[in-house]
């Protein structure tokens, strides 16, 4: 069945009150409180995790829906739920499950999980037992037991309510999760620890009701087409010089890369050797795969277009296969595809844009070049923990760098070794032992080493004995913290190796870093400290979490408003850095096809300009070489080349970020580690700590970070680290989480601020935003509007400014499995739909009887003016997405 998606449909489920939809997947969402139900299972020792899938949708009729646990073909649970209306709005739900083989497990449950920041004050029961979500953080298990009836209500002024009737005394579980993450979680047991036989079904029923009737729906499959809600929109790519969004002469560049020698890295910033005391900062995006090798006619156009995109730098990145194509070894250098990326970053060090790159990211290695008799080739992640603890993978790396950094651009005549154009290196992306998967703690080289390890700790703290012999797979208790600081041991090792090669083989000037991505625990901080010259990270709002194969169709993700939860994300990453080092973001994305995308650039740009960070790299520009000149590519996760919103909220950033529209945060606080005892008799902790505390929200107030040094930290104000992580928001950090500034996130309504001289503006959902000399009506849509000045004046005074107005844009025919669109099924084509929506502008500034108004292309070209008026003193005039030739985002202020 094919439906045009409109309207009220486009909301999130938290917008529509009293609805619940039984998706694909037998997933039972419900908009108030705004949680969803699934079943899920942990695999014998709590190793594993898994929660069903599935691509079938509810039998209307029956109310049933088939899904599945997979951990295997041969290893999976056959499930079922059935949901039917029951008295009073309340629903009935049964599921039932049949494994396939006999399965040893330490939990199948039904689940769902609450936003820790929406809970903090509300209440639970279970019946006779009741208490409280606090704000502090304290033992895992909140309520554990068997009961006849659940009820949790959320704090005021919602005071959602909802209530669980089980048919039977039931076993529940109410966690706290804010160790791994900001929720809080509800498990219905459907058995405990042990042997689940094949072919014998177990069952769990409950009667639901919340503080409203509920309307039950079973989801159908929904398509976007042009319409009265969506109109058709081209995407013109190449910036048409002098335009309005022609950002090369804001000064963002200074040609050519390099001139001002070696960056170094002083204190919390970058600087050039020869342009000492000058912080500076970095914006750009990530090339990946056939994009980073384009013809020399190619480079040069698309380095002229990233300048006058406004960005200063670019990311080479998934690459390195690329640069041994065809090869017989993964090592040999393919001198066609090499003198591509050397006329590619010519161009850029000619424009003054500055690369960083990866020293492993994606190369194909086969198990035999590392010495291990099996056929096939060895898995990514699984390589890249192999660099640490099996040598001929720590020699296939440096084979592979000697050969790269050593490699000479014809048209610089350096190598890529002595290039001040390419002043920073990750030695390995996102290479951390404790982000890898099973198969790679399983293998014999880490268990080795972990064995090695274990021994020499239980020679030292008789609380080792405990561990188990073979490597832990979770990394809760003290299991996780033993392997916690097995992970920063390897890593001190592997680091320190690596860049006495790089230093002393290769006479490599490169800023290094490494370790930048998954869970960061504290025990890392001190490696960092000694060994990284600045911190990396990366962070990701709505990545796909892919429901059957990897990378591939369907996938799912969250599609909800990240400020109704604070945009926390970003919060955690800036935990990450360390107070007396460069921070950067190599990787960040609020990806595709996400509905709130449009709000990432301007969220990001703030946070990083706020917490001062050094650089910012968006992932990514563009995978395909063609999607780069092509108007043919469809939108996708990441890319900014094929996705015109995305590109358009990149302005934001740079403005805020480069350009330092938003000044950083005046308060500063960093979490003060403290040493690590290595004497014998230190204790084990009871468990790894994340370096993000329960208050990271912050980080949207101060600047914050950890600090893992012993010297004192001027103009920082230092928590200790028990006091920091044990306390929550409470007085120590109030000042902190409650302070005012140019930013403001309205976390209930899932709204924010920004005023700064030169850029205000925000998003809603609905109504109205008030930002400084900006006020916005929104009719139609939730959007994100700002305006900026393109000259150095602020913006009351600019006689040139630029506005632009996002709603949502997705692809011709793209198809979903649910009205919230958080499953997508099928991507869809070109053209480009942009949701339609209206804001009413009303904008005081100087003189505004002078200004003239004009829509943009995406390529500045002006498309015609827009009709304008003068009302109480400010400049008014309707930006209205829906028009006959085409969508309208983008506008041109000129105040003659």
């Amino acid at each position: 069945m094919k439906n045009i998606l409109r309207g009220v449909l486009l909301l999130p489920l938290a917008c529509l009150g009293g609805e619940a939809v039984l998706g694909v997947g037998g997933k039972l969402a419900l908009s108030e409180p705004a949680i969803e139900f699934d079943g899920g299972l942990f695999t014998k020792g709590w190793q594993r995790s898994l929660h069903g899938t599935g691509f079938t949708f509810a039998d209307a009729k029956s109310g049933t829906c088939a899904f599945a646990l997979k951990l295997s073909d041969a290893e999976q649970i056959a499930a079922q739920v059935k949901v039917v209306p029951a008295a009073e709005g309340a629903l009935r739900a049964q599921y039932t499950f049949t494994p396939k083989a006999a399965l040893e497990l330490s939990s199948l449950f039904v689940g769902t999980r609450f936003t820790a920041a929406n809970m903090i004050g509300g209440r639970w029961r279970a019946d006779q037992k009741a208490g409280v979500f606090s704000e502090t953080q304290g033992a895992l298990a909140i309520f554990s037991g068997r009961v006849k009836e659940l009820e949790i209500e959320t704090p005021p002024p919602a005071k959602q309510r909802l209530v669980m009737t089980f048919d039977a005394p039931t076993s529940v579980l109410i966690q706290d999760d804010r160790r791994w993450g900001d929720t809080f979680g509800v498990r219905i047991g459907v058995g405990g620890a042990g042997l689940y036989p094949a072919g014998k079904p177990l069952q769990v029923g409950f009667t639901l009701k919340t503080h409203a009737p509920l309307t039950l729906t079973y989801a159908r499959p929904v398509v976007l087409e042009a319409g009265p809600e969506w109109v058709t929109f081209a995407y013109e790519k190449e910036i048409v010089p002098g335009s309005a969004l022609d950002f090369s002469g804001m000064g963002f560049t200074d040609a050519p890369a390099g001139k001002y020698g070696w960056l170094k890295a002083v204190g919390p910033h970058f600087e050039f050797e020869r342009k000492p005391g000058a912080a500076q900062r970095f914006y750009g995006v990530n090339f990946c795969g056939t994009a980073n090798f384009p013809s020399q006619e190619q480079a040069d156009q698309l380095t002229d277009r990233l300048v006058r995109l406004g960005y200063n730098s670019v990311r080479i990145h998934h690459h390195d296969n690329g640069c041994v194509q065809g090869g017989p070894d993964a090592l040999t250098l393919n001198p066609d595809q090499m003198a591509r990326l050397d006329g590619f970053l010519a161009a850029c060090y000619k424009r003054g844009l500055y690369a960083t790159t990866d020293l492993f990211v994606s190369r194909k290695v086969a198990w035999r070049h590392i010495g291990i008799d099996q056929d096939g080739q060895v898995e990514m992640q699984v390589f890249k923990a192999l660099i640490a603890v099996h040598e001929p993978a720590f020699q296939n790396w440096a084979a592979f760098a000697r050969a790269f950094l050593n490699h000479v651009n014809p048209h610089t005549g350096r190598r890529y070794a002595d290039e001040p154009g390419m002043p920073f290196i990750a030695l390995i992306n996102e290479g951390s032992i404790g982000y890898a998967k099973a198969e790679t703690r399983e293998t014999p080289a880490m268990q080795a080493a972990w064995a090695a390890w274990l021994a020499g700790q239980r020679a030292k703290d008789p609380a080792y004995a405990e561990i188990p012999d073979t490597m832990p797979l979770r990394m809760s208790g003290r299991e996780g913290a033993a392997v916690a600081r097995f992970v920063a041991d390897t890593e001190a090792r592997m680091v320190a190796r690596m860049k006495t090669f790089l230093r002393e083989e290769i006479g490599c000037r490169a800023l290094i870093s490494n370790y930048n991505c998954g869970t960061h625990y504290t025990a890392l901080q001190p490696v960092r400290e000694a060994l990284y010259d600045y911190v990396d990270d990366h962070f990701y709002v709505d990545h796909p979490h892919f429901l059957d194969k990897r990378w591939a169709l369907p996938s799912r993700c969250g599609n909800e408003n990240p400020l109704r939860t604070g945009c926390t994300v970003p919060c955690g990453v800036a935990f990450t850095r360390l107070a007396n080092k460069p921070f950067t973001v190599s990787e960040y994305n609020f990806s595709g096809p996400g509905m709130y995308r449009g709000v990432g650039g301007i969220m990001t740009g703030a946070m990083g300009a706020l917490q001062d960070w050094s650089a910012l790299w968006r992932f990514a520009y563009s995978h395909r070489l063609e999607n780069m000149f092509s108007a043919e590519g469809f939108a996708g996760y990441f890319d900014v080349s094929t996705d015109p919103l995305s590109q358009a909220s990149d302005r934001a950033s740079i403005c805020l970020f480069l350009r330092r529209d938003l000044a950083p945060a005046p308060t500063r606080a960093a979490i003060h580690l403290a040493p690590r005892p290595d004497e014998p008799g230190a204790a084990l902790p009871e468990a790894a700590r994340s370096v993000a505390p329960a208050w990271r929200v912050a980080a949207w107030h101060a600047q914050v970070g950890t600090y893992a040094a012993t010297a004192p930290l001027a103009t920082w104000r230092l928590l200790p680290e028990n006091e920091a992580y044990a306390t929550g928001t409470v007085a120590c950090v109030a000042s902190l989480t409650n302070a005012a500034g140019p930013l403001v996130i309205d976390q209930a309504h899932g709204a924010f601020t920004l005023d700064t001289e030169r850029t205000v503006g925000g998003f809603a959902e609905e109504g109205r935003i008030t930002a400084g000399a900006l006020t916005v009506t929104l009719r139609g849509a939730p959007a994100t509007v700002w305006v900026s000045a393109l000259d150095d004046q602020p913006v009351v005074r600019s006689r040139r400014l630029l506005l632009t107005h996002l709603t949502d844009v997705q692809n011709t025919g793209v198809k979903y499995a649910d009205p919230a669109r958080k499953i997508l099924l099928s991507w869809g084509k070109t053209p480009y739909l942009v949701r339609v929506g209206q804001a009413e502008i009303a904008l005081a500034v100087r003189h505004p009887e002078t200004c003239t108004v004009y829509a943009l292309a995406t390529n500045g070209r002006r498309l015609g003016q827009v009709p304008a008026r003068v009302t109480g003193g400010a400049l008014c005039f309707t930006a209205d997405v829906a028009h006959p030739e085409g969508a309208r985002l983008l506008y041109e202020i000129v105040n003659d």
